[in-house]
């Protein structure tokens, strides 16, 4: 044990449980597992291997701190729940839970490391849900169960939330939970439907009268309640109104996926926020401005999509992510869904028919400068016919669309690169609104193909 605990490396490690490979008990190997948890390791190591195998026969005798320790180093070695010695641990820790000697301590960092690596667990979520177990657990230790559920998509019973419920009143109170206890326990609840729509509600108005709390908990609580609808019906326009005020009063201290996160949420409240949406996108856009760098392709699709679906623009700040992107659009690999994102929500606002309320502070509406629009949407779609082989027609739809809305110079080229593409079967896997904008943008620009019309008309009959 002193070897192990002197070890620095994880090759200094591998050696000496190699070396005392036939006296290793479970504490030695969960000690080993941890401490490699952390270091650069081969996962194919065969060493590495005889451990997993000695940590699969000792979990029966293991105890729940080392259960957990091997748990989370399985995990964050990205060992699936279905190999070995998954099925071992997951018994064991079944074993542990139903005779009582799970330690709270233990309980939510074991079965978060069940859940990341997919475990086939239901019976210990099933477990956990027992009214002696629930009433044992800390605020920290209810929010790592209930994300463990939520990413496992375990959804527990109305009488586990009113235990919950009962036991965070009672006995835990608010207070319990740190920051980021309850952030993660709101993304938890924005799953859980209508069992979970009363606690989250209460959450949320915990969060309304917390002195400066962070933006991510603010935003985090109201995307919750956006998601789970239950919870919008109990909070009302009052509720979200508060929580949009406490995510935008710090907004300063925010991260890019904040903000990101924070305009979908403006754009899905808009019912609620009657006419305050052009000074929230106003903060919105002045932060995503100072924080560009930081941003990538995702956050930046899901901002401009926000403005976008809203028509509310702002030229110079449409521009100012047009750029950024355009800049780096090489550098990292961009996912189809942020690629029709970007190409929809550029054209989108870029369209002269976009007569929304405008951020741009002249009275009289400047000519718009979109140099960097229009670049953008041409590397988009020379992404788009690089690879059309490989590329869903739904991108393909979203790119054509936008070409032809900005009566692009290069849309004829794109659909010659396409056309044989979506003249297969691959038109078939189109939705009808996607077919109609490929219609819609071949005659805007007045491409004809005989072959691609007959397969868009057999793919709308079939629809």
């Amino acid at each position: 044990q002193r070897e192990l605990m002197r070890a620095t490396s994880a090759e200094t490690i591998l050696r000496v449980t190699e070396r005392h490979y036939h006296m290793l008990d479970a504490a030695h190997v969960s000690t080993a597992l941890h401490k490699l948890a952390t270091r650069r390791c081969d996962p194919a190591d065969g060493r590495l291997l005889d451990l997993f195998r000695l940590a699969g026969q000792y979990a029966p005798l293991s105890s729940s701190k080392d259960l957990a320790l091997s748990a989370g180093t399985l995990a964050a070695f990205r060992v699936r729940g279905t190999e070995p010695p998954w099925p071992a641990i997951v018994d064991a820790i079944g074993e542990k839970l139903n005779s009582g000697q799970l330690s709270d301590r233990d309980v939510g960092q074991t079965l978060q490391a069940m859940a990341k690596a997919r475990c086939q667990s239901s019976s210990v979520f099933v477990a956990i849900e027992r009214c002696e177990i629930v009433a044992s657990m800390s605020g920290r230790t209810v929010a790592g169960v209930m994300w463990a559920m939520a990413t496992a998509r375990h959804y527990p019973s109305r009488d586990f939330f009113d235990g919950l419920n009962r036991h965070i009143t009672d006995q835990l109170t608010w207070l319990a939970f740190d920051e980021h206890s309850l952030t993660s326990l709101a993304w938890s609840l924005a799953f859980m439907g209508q069992p979970g729509a009363p606690l989250l509600r209460r959450l949320c108005e915990e969060v309304m009268f917390l002195t400066g709390p962070s933006p991510r908990t603010s935003i985090t609580a109201l995307w919750s309640c956006l998601t789970n609808q239950a919870a919008i019906d109990g909070l009302g326009q009052d509720g979200i109104l508060v929580l949009v005020s406490k995510a935008t009063d710090q907004l300063i201290e925010a991260t890019a996926q904040d903000l990101s996160t924070l305009a979908w949420c403006v754009a899905t409240a808009k019912p609620h926020l009657e006419n305050q949406t052009a000074e929230v996108l106003q903060v919105i856009a002045s932060e995503t401005t100072a924080k560009l760098r930081h941003c990538n392709h995702q956050q930046v699709s899901s901002i401009l999509w926000a403005f976008a679906s809203m028509a509310v623009y702002d030229n110079d700040f449409v521009e100012a992510c047009a750029s950024h992107a355009l800049h780096t659009i090489d550098s990292t690999e961009v996912s189809e869904n942020a690629l029709s994102q970007l190409a929809w929500s550029i054209a989108t606002l870029n369209a002269a028919s976009c007569k929304g309320p405008s951020l741009d502070k002249a009275a009289v509406m400047p000519v718009r400068n979109t140099q960097n629009s229009d670049l953008l949407i041409q590397r988009l779609s020379r992404i788009v016919t690089d690879a059309s082989a490989n590329i869903a027609p739904s991108t393909m739809s979203a790119v054509a669309h936008a070409l032809a809305t900005m009566r692009h110079e290069d849309s004829l080229r794109f659909f010659s690169a396409v056309s044989p593409v979506l003249s297969t079967e691959a038109a078939a896997k189109l939705s009808a609104k996607q077919i109609t904008d490929v219609a819609w943008a071949t005659a805007s620009v007045s491409f004809s193909d005989d072959a691609l019309v007959a397969s868009l008309v057999n793919s709308a009959a079939t629809v």
